[in-house]
C-alpha cells in the first residue's frame, strides 16, 4: 500500500511534542499551557492589538511615501507640462472648440462625435503677445476662421 504525501505531515503534527520540550528543558512542571500575562487584562490586549495595527499601517504609509518620493522609481516625469488646453468652448452635445498649446505653438481644434479636426494653426504665443492686438483672443480667432470659411464658400 502506498503512503500518501500528506500522511507524514499529519503524523508529524499529531505527534506529542512533550519529549522534545523536555529534552530542551522548556517543559513546564504542570501540564497546562500558560499564557504570558498582559497587564491590564482584556483591555491591555485590545490596546496592544490596536497599537500594533497603527504601527503596521504607519510603516506601510511611510514605505509608500518613500517609494513615491524615491528617485529610483519615478512615478511621473518632472518639469512643466508642454501640452496644455488654453481655452475651450462647447458648441452643443459632443461638439466643441479647443485652443491647444504645445511649447510656443497654438492650434484651433474642433471636437465632435466623429473625432478631432485641426481648424487652423494660430499665431505663436510669443508673437501674439508682442503685437498686443485685441484680435488675438479666442473670439477674435473664431471670427477670423469663420470669415475665412465664408470667403472660401463664395466663388
Amino acid at each position: 500500500m502506498k503512503a500518501r504525501p500528506c500522511f507524514g505531515l499529519i503524523v508529524f503534527l499529531a505527534a506529542p511534542i512533550g519529549p522534545v520540550l523536555q529534552a530542551a528543558g522548556l517543559e513546564n512542571t504542570n501540564s497546562t499551557l500558560q499564557v504570558p500575562s498582559v497587564s491590564g487584562g482584556l483591555w491591555g490586549v485590545f490596546f496592544q492589538m490596536i497599537g500594533a495595527l497603527i504601527f503596521v499601517v504607519s510603516i506601510f504609509v511611510l514605505g509608500a511615501w518613500l517609494f513615491q518620493k524615491s528617485r529610483f522609481f519615478p512615478v511621473s516625469k518632472s518639469g512643466p507640462a508642454q501640452l496644455q488646453i488654453l481655452e475651450s468652448r462647447s458648441l452643443g452635445y459632443r461638439n466643441g472648440l479647443l485652443v491647444v498649446g504645445y511649447n510656443q505653438q497654438r492650434f484651433l481644434l474642433a471636437t465632435s462625435a466623429t473625432g478631432i479636426n485641426l481648424l487652423s494653426p494660430l499665431p505663436d504665443a510669443g508673437t501674439a503677445a508682442m503685437t498686443g492686438n485685441a484680435g488675438s483672443s479666442f473670439a477674435g480667432h473664431l471670427e477670423a476662421v469663420r470669415s475665412d470659411a465664408a470667403r472660401e464658400r463664395k466663388p
